[in-house]
């Protein structure tokens, strides 16, 4: 099936729409780049992610690196709801916690939560 050429404004609208049906379903909705292409019939290719790359740097998704055996590591993207979007120029900053019990703090640069 030919997908259709759309300009890159209407590309990212159909991401953001994607990951808002995705995340709709599931609170915690973490994807990869490869199953939001194929939710969308498009490849995976170099201009999808850097699509991707600047949502990421316009605040509507969040990247994560996540280690694997291999010497690539796997990036993941996650939107936050919109109650906990925030000024993008503030880090904001969560607990991790492993078996129920705080472990560290981590960093997300360029997001704070409202309250």
């Amino acid at each position: 099936m030919r997908v259709r050429a759309r300009k890159r404004e209407e590309r990212k609208q159909q991401i953001i729409i994607a990951m808002r049906i995705a995340t709709g379903k599931n609170k915690h909705h973490v994807s990869s780049a490869v199953k939001l292409a194929k939710a969308l019939d498009m490849s995976p290719s170099q201009h999808f992610r850097n699509i991707i790359d600047e949502l990421v740097e316009e605040g509507e998704l969040i990247s994560f690196d996540v280690p694997s055996k291999s010497a690539v590591s796997h990036r993941r993207y996650y939107m936050l709801p919109p109650s906990k979007r925030g000024n993008p120029n503030k880090p904001r900053s969560i607990i991790l916690k492993h078996n129920g019990k705080p472990v560290g703090e981590m960093q997300l640069p360029g997001f704070e939560t409202n309250g």
